[in-house]
């Protein structure tokens, strides 16, 4: 598939996004109503938002009813999360195989135009050697969990291409400040449990490096690249490289030393130690936007405590 502009790229596509109400989807869809985009969205759970729909991918008729009021769709349904791929990796690979071989098979039906995947680039290259993460460095994940997460990309690409679908994949680093979904990631829970008074553990047995990216940021790229049609794969982070350590002491003397942050825990054979992408095709499409670093977030959650 080719990479590139379309020349339609001024037009304003409707949107149909999978997964709406999730830490993704949520994000998006915020992103989505800030642009005053068309769009409807789907969920496994009910939702106050009446663009979103309670429907399950098993529900064939109801799906394709709604991609088809669409232009584009975005997949951003969540899977398990990396401990539950180790405590049954068949079970969970069935589920994120089921999952892919049913929406295939529904955008195929549903003769989708444009099909946009967000995968995770925490996962898939698994650990950062020397160099950021290129989108053409090999896939090389170390947990169940990454490597369900190869095989779903690989997976809808080559299904997209089979029935000559637009694809876009975008892998996403460490998202965090959604507000919607405000205890999901690391920058998040260890806010939410300093605020709350409660023990935050992370480990000791490493020095972990994440690269991460504020949510509105990430759901931004994700429609910019959209409004742009952009076909490919793109990785979608900050491009840096931030010490778990220096973000957590950052956090403790921020609040003079009053927090219960330790490090007793050893890391788990499933997760990366250090996650770092280069996002230089991203800032070539114009698509990159910073908004919000870590620490900035940071002193903008702690600072307006009780205000």
């Amino acid at each position: 598939m080719v990479e590139g502009i379309n020349l339609m790229a001024n037009t304003t596509p409707s949107i149909c996004l999978l997964g709406a109400t999730g830490f993704l989807g949520s994000a998006i869809a915020k992103e989505l109503d800030a642009r005053g985009l068309s769009w409807v969205g789907t969920s496994r759970q009910e939702s106050n938002n009446d663009k979103i729909k309670k429907v399950d991918l098993s529900d064939q008729q109801s799906m394709i009813n709604i991609l088809r009021s669409a232009d584009v769709v975005i997949n951003a349904l969540g899977s398990a999360k990396p401990k539950d791929f180790e405590a049954d990796a068949q079970g969970r690979l069935n589920a994120i195989w089921n999952s892919a071989t049913n929406l295939t098979e529904l955008i195929k039906l549903a003769d989708v135009k444009t099909f946009v995947h967000i995968s995770s680039a925490g996962t898939v290259y698994g650990e950062y050697v020397n160099v950021p993460h290129l989108e053409s460095s090999n896939l090389l994940p170390i947990s169940w969990y990454g490597k369900a997460k190869v095989i779903e990309e690989l997976y809808l690409e080559n299904a997209c291409t089979s029935n000559n679908i637009d694809y876009l994949c975008i892998r996403v680093t460490n998202p965090y400040g959604n507000d919607k979904k405000s205890k999901h990631g690391f920058i998040d829970v260890l806010l939410n449990s300093v605020l709350s008074h409660k023990p935050f553990s992370f480990y000791q047995d490493c020095s972990p490096v994440r690269d991460f990216i504020y949510a509105d940021d990430m759901a931004f790229s994700i429609v910019e690249l959209i409004k742009l049609k952009r076909n490919g794969i793109f990785n979608l982070g900050s491009g840096e490289g931030l010490s778990l350590e220096a973000i957590a002491n950052y956090v403790h003397n921020k609040l003079d030393g009053k927090t219960l942050i330790s490090r007793a825990q050893e890391k788990p054979v499933y997760d990366v130690l250090t996650n770092r992408v280069n996002i230089q095709k991203l800032i070539d499409s114009n698509a990159y936007k910073n908004s919000m670093n870590v620490y900035k977030y940071i002193d903008n959650v702690l600072d307006n405590i009780g205000k």
